[in-house]
C-alpha cells in the first residue's frame, strides 16, 4: 500500500486505537473534525485545523507547514524531546505571536508526517497529512 492510500484508510475512521508497543499518548484518541479556516489574528492566515484529544494541529494552506509543535504534544512525549526533535528540523519556522494554536515550530510537510509516524501518530493525523487535505473536509 502506497503512503496516499495508507493517508486514505486512516482518515476514514475517526476514532482509532493504538495497536503495537508502548503508546505515548491515551490508547483510545479521540479525533475531531478538519476543518478549513482563517487564524483568529491580523495574519488571517488560511490553515486547515484538526482537534486531537484536546490539542488543535494546524496546517497552512499557502505552504502546507505543519505545527510540529501541536502535532508532537498529541503524543504525549516530554516538552524537552519535543523541543530536540524540532530543533534539527531544516526549514522550521518559528511563530511566536497568534492564537495558541499558531505558536509554535512549523515544520515542512514531508517531516511533519515523519514525525507523525516515528511517534505513531499518523492514524489521528491521517486527514490532516493527506496529500489533498481538502477531500476531508467536514
Amino acid at each position: 500500500m502506497d503512503h496516499h492510500a495508507h493517508n486514505e484508510l486512516l482518515a476514514e475512521h475517526p476514532i482509532l486505537t493504538y495497536s503495537g508497543g508502548v503508546p505515548a499518548y491515551p490508547v483510545s484518541v479521540r479525533v475531531g473534525s478538519l476543518t478549513l479556516g482563517v487564524s483568529e489574528d491580523n495574519a488571517r492566515i488560511d490553515l486547515y485545523r484538526l482537534d486531537i484529544n484536546g490539542y488543535t494541529v494546524c496546517r497552512r494552506v499557502r505552504d502546507n507547514y505543519v505545527n510540529g509543535t501541536k502535532l508532537l504534544n498529541t503524543t504525549g512525549i516530554t516538552r524537552g524531546k519535543r523541543d530536540a526533535a524540532l530543533k534539527t528540523i531544516p526549514g522550521r519556522d518559528v511563530v511566536r505571536a497568534g492564537p495558541m494554536y499558531v505558536k509554535g515550530v512549523w515544520i515542512p510537510l514531508t517531516n511533519a508526517r515523519a514525525l507523525a509516524g516515528r511517534y505513531d501518530v499518523l492514524n489521528c493525523l491521517g486527514r490532516l497529512l493527506a496529500d489533498d487535505p481538502g477531500r476531508y473536509l467536514d
